[in-house]
């Protein structure tokens, strides 16, 4: 019983509370790297927006397959997403997953299926109306380029 009340008491007194490291010195080498190229501070912005917003969506989607129990297929098809050719082939997934590469294939499919579906629905959470969607992704993707 004593055992029981010092949990519960440790949650009064913060005991759930997740604590993040602040590293400053990563944050002022990337500061110290944006601010040596020639761009404007709004460009600098924009980029960091796109960046956030890429890496909540791959939280989220990573969340998706985790609670479905499929984390590894995600963690190795990642890389895979943006259809630049990554580390690990297809083939080799298909291997390692003792997956057909067809079977590979279409998950990996269905992977940017709810990439682009969960993007649109993130950037959607950020404008007035859905007919601004399009606009923010295109926005995302210039941002990205350093246009």
């Amino acid at each position: 019983m004593c055992n029981e009340r010092d949990k519960q008491a440790t949650v009064i007194r913060g005991g759930r509370v997740i604590l993040h490291s602040l590293d400053f010195e990563s944050g002022e080498r990337q500061l110290s790297d944006e601010l040596c190229r020639e761009e404007s501070a709004e460009s600098i912005f924009e980029r960091r927006w796109a960046l956030a917003m890429l890496e909540r969506v791959l939280d989220r989607l990573r969340q998706e397959y985790e609670l479905a129990g499929q984390r590894t297929l995600f963690d190795s098809l990642a890389g895979h997403l943006s259809g630049v050719e990554a580390e690990e082939s297809l083939v080799d997934v298909s291997l390692r997953l003792r997956m057909s590469s067809a079977a590979v294939r279409v998950a990996l499919h269905r992977l940017r299926k709810r990439y682009r579906h969960v993007l649109r629905d993130e950037i959607s959470q950020t404008t007035d109306s859905p007919e601004e969607v399009d606009d923010e992704i295109r926005q995302l993707f210039e941002a990205l380029r350093g246009r």
